[in-house]
């Protein structure tokens, strides 16, 4: 007999002790199973479903979050962190590099592309 009832289909087995089935565990059988758990610091809200936190994303809450988006084909590779392809720098990828540098004060406009001053 148990005192509690089980929750989500379990069955009494034994004095007080339940018999879960599925994606339930816990005393009463009230607890939700994600299979595979939720990462990051994501909750397990029901069966196989993770509620993740502002900073992670997808089933299992794998995926970083960057806000804003990496730019210019950067990759989000953990929380607002971006990671540049070549010739692309900056916070989230928006700043155009040129190797080599500008010189006499000439602008980086775009990836190895200098705009020049009108004295150059």
């Amino acid at each position: 007999v148990c005192d509690s009832p089980c929750n989500n289909n379990g069955t009494c087995s034994a004095p007080n002790t339940c018999n879960c089935t599925g994606y339930w565990a816990g005393h009463t059988c009230d607890t939700p199973v994600c299979d595979p758990v939720c990462n990051n610091g994501g909750n397990c809200s029901a069966p196989n479903t993770c509620n993740c936190t502002e900073d992670w994303t997808e089933e299992t809450c794998q995926i970083p979050v960057c806000t804003p988006i990496c730019d210019n084909d950067g990759t989000c590779i953990e929380p607002n962190t971006c990671k540049c392809t070549d010739h692309w720098a900056g916070p989230t990828c928006q700043i155009p590099v040129c190797d080599p540098p500008c010189n006499n004060e000439g602008n980086c406009s775009a990836p190895n592309t200098c705009s020049c001053t009108a004295s150059w």
